[in-house]
């Protein structure tokens, strides 16, 4: 059987996995880009089968009513999303699956790009935050969500994370330059968690997080679990940042402690607190 053949009846029975070893081949190598790809293939190859649709022949009701389960999701993702399924066509295009002069997702557009400085920023409210801790595993789990919703951590900065930037015997995080108060919950988490590492003597990386995909989809798997909406980690780090500004107005504080590049980015936490309004 020859790849388009196995390509074609991987798709046409919704086998990921059989499909994936002749469509990583035409895609982006990254390991990063790779893992996202199959992710919204996985997405895509599910909804599918759920509505026993032609993946080679969508029809466009079927790919209008699909890019309607973006609309829950934050702007980001759902353009990564449809990104993503521009780049499965584009493969099987090149791999011979489809013809080449065919693509289903032309008369289609992809979500809206045009946002105000903090439109497109999502996050958690204080009672999903609650609900993610009660539904929370263990103590990494809390901790996880604690940094970012309690720290404002970035999700690549919970990866490198060190013990001696957690600074236990401290009131405050040390991270990337920046100090970070730590509350009780935070403090109480990363104690808990550094007990089975060690205690105050714990070294080495707080977690074992491989990169920024691990991150997500860890809180995935609790948003699931919380049965919430997912939104990615950079949604607790708006949910920190946006009680920041509430209990601050202060740029020059939002921007010691989230790291933030400029004055001009704070802007987009004053249009969340007004949208809120």
């Amino acid at each position: 059987m020859s790849i388009r053949e196995e390509v074609h009846t991987a798709l046409a029975g919704f086998d990921l996995e059989a499909a994936w070893i002749h469509l990583s081949c035409v895609l982006p190598q990254h390991p990063l880009t790779q893992r996202n790809h199959k992710y919204a293939l996985k997405r895509y190859l599910d909804h599918a089968r759920a509505e026993h649709a032609d993946l080679l022949r969508p029809t466009p009701e079927f790919l209008e009513a699909y890019l309607s389960t973006f609309k829950a999701l934050d702007p980001g993702h759902a353009r990564s999303l449809f990104s993503r399924l521009r780049g499965l066509y584009k493969a099987l295009r090149q791999l011979g699956v489809i013809p080449r002069t065919y693509d289903p997702l032309l008369t289609l557009s992809a979500p809206s790009l045009k946002a105000q400085p903090g439109e497109e920023r999502r996050h958690f409210t204080e009672p999903e935050i609650d609900l993610l801790i009660r539904h929370a595993q263990d103590a990494e789990e809390r901790c996880l969500i604690l940094l970012g919703a309690h720290a404002g951590l970035k999700s690549g900065e919970v990866c490198g994370l060190d013990w001696t930037d957690v600074q236990l015997t401290e009131a405050e995080l040390s991270v990337r330059g920046r100090v970070i108060p730590k509350d009780g919950l935070l403090d109480d988490a990363l104690r808990d968690w550094a007990r089975r590492h060690g205690g105050l003597l714990a070294e080495g990386s707080v977690f074992g997080y491989k990169d920024t995909y691990s991150v997500n989809q860890r809180l995935h798997r609790l948003c699931g679990r919380a049965n919430l909406p997912y939104r990615p980690y950079t949604s607790l780090r708006s949910s920190y940042a946006l009680r920041l500004w509430q209990s601050t107005h202060d740029p020059r504080i939002m921007v010691e402690q989230l790291g933030i590049g400029s004055l001009k980015a704070v802007e987009a936490y004053a249009r969340m607190e007004e949208r809120g309004r």
